[in-house]
């Protein structure tokens, strides 16, 4: 957002949890700022893009591959070719490859952009950033249990 209105509103808005004077404020404010009606119409498209989520299926292609990788594990480790080492190397390739996946979920740069804002604010600010990442952490782990 180009003004220096406080997004979580926006956030607090969408989800139903915004304090009554806050909603007063906040939607005269969207009378007047265009950057702030914008950023609320792309959090908007963005929940309705996340509800639809359940419809997503997940490609028949993805348990053939869980299967091959499973029997090849069960293999190497049967066989002793699968040391220590190896395990290391895997786990750290799997860490890479979560966080650079981390860095394409929507809203993820925002929150930490927020988070240090608000860090070098007050810390009540930052109560209220961590609860804003604790509920979007959530509604993606229920879009999560539905794949």
């Amino acid at each position: 957002m180009q003004c220096k209105f406080d997004s979580d509103l926006l956030h607090e808005y969408l989800d139903a949890t915004i304090e009554p004077l806050e909603k007063l404020v906040l939607e005269e404010h969207l009378k007047g700022c265009r950057s702030c009606r914008r950023q609320l119409t792309e959090l908007k498209l963005l929940f309705w893009e996340l509800e639809d989520a359940d419809q997503i299926e997940v490609p028949s292609e993805v348990h053939l591959i869980h299967h091959r990788v499973a029997a090849a594990l069960k293999e190497d480790l049967s066989t002793g070719n699968f040391s220590a080492k190896d395990l290391l190397s895997l786990q750290k390739n799997i860490l890479d490859a979560s966080c650079r996946f981390v860095g394409f979920v929507p809203g993820v740069q925002a929150i930490a952009n927020q988070l240090e804002k608000n860090i070098k604010q007050k810390p009540p600010s930052l109560y209220k950033t961590l609860e804003n990442m604790i509920k979007g952490t959530r509604k993606l782990y229920a879009l999560r249990g539905r794949l």
